[in-house]
């Protein structure tokens, strides 16, 4: 199974976005983004390893851990509100939707 190219070049555009996580990082667990870069670190890791995987054309039901990984991001996006400026809170609302994107295009 070939990958589409548009899909191919969405989940090279995804690797090449860092998730917004760096008080996580750092462990500034004082910092309003906190819980939100903790749950936002291990939904990268969570899509790294789906897309790698369906990249890799390992034979799993992709729609299935697709949904998963959504209803993960969905859990998230309530948190932004209460997680820093405006500006650091478009930079989590971005990631979440170029991962969004990457997600249904995956589960497709």
């Amino acid at each position: 199974m070939g990958i589409d190219p548009e899909l191919l070049k969405l989940m090279q555009a995804w690797r090449r976005t860092p998730p917004p996580v760096e008080r996580f990082h750092a462990g500034n667990r004082e910092a309003p983004g906190y819980d939100l870069e903790c749950g936002l670190d291990h939904l990268a890791s969570s899509v790294s390893a789906l897309a790698a995987d369906y990249r890799d054309g390992k034979p799993y039901d992709y729609g299935e851990r697709a949904v998963a990984r959504v209803a993960d991001l969905d859990a998230l996006e309530p948190m932004v509100a209460g997680s820093g400026d405006a500006a650091e809170q478009r930079r989590y609302r971005e990631w979440l939707a170029v991962t969004r994107l990457l997600l249904v295009r995956i589960g497709g």
